[in-house]
């Protein structure tokens, strides 16, 4: 194993998911290349691997069988969307695992815990605080939170709110209570954008979805926790979608998680008036150019601290140690 010039120590290597095509893996390319970046800038050197199905299959089985422990000293990078725990077991045959987490559910904590121990990892960096605070008080390597960013590139910033279509876009889980009391109710007068079952996507690729956000006034966005709380159990988590939405210079329409706040510094989104949820819609899209001067402010804030750079000294912290 090649060692890194003047630290005596392995490089440490970055685990290519074999899902690295599939759309929404984004997240998990951002992180990589965030960490190559951090990486080099630090003048760590690296390498990567990108897994196949086979070798992960092949890997987890001679585990299985043979019970060997890891094949390198090396810290082994692997971006988790989920709990895909073949692929952790996977790395723990090569070195030792450094996890980057998505989709830590507090229904599945135990689960969680069970398998980091079982791969012996090094660190986990998990983007929901709560989640990060519950490990951390199970776990005895470093846990720490790295809150959800974007790349920047991959979206469009749109126009003036009184410039765009009287639209609202309602990307991923819908949220049943809102869309039965106002969304539903919109069109035709206002248009709106929603998965009509669950799997019916409204963008079919990158730029489709990076367009319906330029071009929508509202962006109805609400957490896992709300949306499917038995998925997510109390975990009331901040989704990329917060953060999408507001750099594409849409209201944000929801509930708004405390982790946003904390980034921003404030509170960033118009909560739904239960009271009278289609009533307050329909205002904030005909009254749009109302909240001109926050959805500016939002924008230029994410701008400074939604980034995935913003996050490469943290993950290449973990792997530079």
């Amino acid at each position: 194993m090649k060692q890194d010039a003047g630290l005596g120590r392995p490089r440490p290597i970055l685990l290519q998911p074999r899902d690295w095509g599939r759309p929404s893996y984004a997240s998990v390319v951002d992180a990589l290349e965030a960490a190559q970046w951090g990486l080099d800038t630090l003048g760590v050197h690296y390498r990567s691997i990108h897994l196949t199905k086979p070798y992960d299959v092949a890997l987890a089985r001679i585990q299985q069988l043979t019970r060997i422990g890891p094949a390198t000293s090396a810290d082994v990078f692997l971006p988790l969307m989920g709990p895909k725990f073949a692929q952790l077991r996977m790395a723990s045959v090569i070195g030792t695992p450094v996890v980057l987490a998505w989709d830590v559910w507090e229904p599945a904590v135990e689960e969680w815990v069970i398998e980091l121990r079982r791969a012996r990892a090094k660190a986990i960096a998990v983007t929901s605080s709560q989640a990060a605070d519950t490990l951390r008080s199970r776990l005895e390597i470093p846990v720490i939170h790295i809150p959800e960013a974007v790349n920047f590139a991959r979206l469009a910033g749109g126009r003036d709110l009184a410039s765009r279509p009287p639209q609202v876009v309602n990307f991923g889980r819908r949220y049943e209570t809102w869309h039965a009391a106002a969304g539903r109710s919109l069109e035709p007068e206002i248009r709106y954008l929603v998965e009509e079952q669950r799997g019916a996507l409204i963008a079919r690729d990158q730029q489709s979805f990076a367009s319906a956000l330029a071009t929508s006034r509202v962006s109805v966005c609400f957490t896992r926790s709300t949306t499917d709380e038995r998925v997510a159990g109390s975990f009331h988590t901040m989704t990329q979608r917060y953060l999408e939405s507001i750099f594409a210079g849409c209201i944000v329409l929801g509930d708004s998680p405390a982790e946003l706040q904390e980034l921003f510094g404030y509170d960033p989104v118009v909560n739904v008036d239960w009271a009278d949820p289609l009533t307050q819609v329909r205002t904030l899209v005909k009254n749009a150019e109302k909240y001109q001067g926050l959805v500016d402010m939002n924008t230029k804030k994410v701008i400074e601290v939604g980034g995935w750079l913003k996050r490469a000294a943290q993950l290449s912290g973990l792997l530079a140690k």
